[in-house]
């Protein structure tokens, strides 16, 4: 090889490095956020098959107000779709990604908060997974576009 060759094959190295360094803008907490939405629409959606299916699962609340099953599977349905498409939109990189993820996760954190008297274990674990959603997206807030 040349000089001439030499130069210009590091110079195609040094392009290429700069674009991979381009794709790595979002941290693991973006990456986290995305995949805890998805996977919580998985369990929201189990949910709503539960809620319709064993409508005595969570007849009372703790506060001692009965649960309509019907609307307690709509709301897991809805729940499961928006998550999954905010999902979808975090991995993409999406503003709609953010704000819907946001939106979900803080009405499903504050209702299972509600729900720690009644399911104790269950409901500071999804507690603690949608806050950590919340911490997630707001980290890396500037890499949505």
């Amino acid at each position: 090889m040349t000089e001439e060759q030499d130069v210009v094959v590091e110079e195609d190295m040094i392009e290429e490095d700069a674009v991979y360094e381009e794709e790595l803008t979002t941290s693991g907490w973006g990456l986290f956020a995305g995949m805890m939405l998805f996977g919580v629409s998985m369990l929201a959606f189990m949910a709503m098959c539960i809620g319709w299916g064993v409508p005595n699962m969570l007849q009372y609340t703790a506060f001692g107000i009965a649960v309509d099953w019907l609307w307690y599977g709509i709301f897991d349905g809805l729940t499961a779709l928006v998550a999954f498409i905010a999902a979808g939109a975090v991995f993409q990189g999406r503003k709609t990604g953010y704000y819907l993820g946001l939106i979900i996760a803080t009405l499903s954190a504050g209702r299972w908060f509600l729900f720690i008297p009644l399911v104790p274990f269950w409901g500071v674990m999804m507690g603690i997974v949608w806050v950590l959603v919340i911490y997630g997206l707001i980290r890396d807030r500037k890499t949505f576009k």
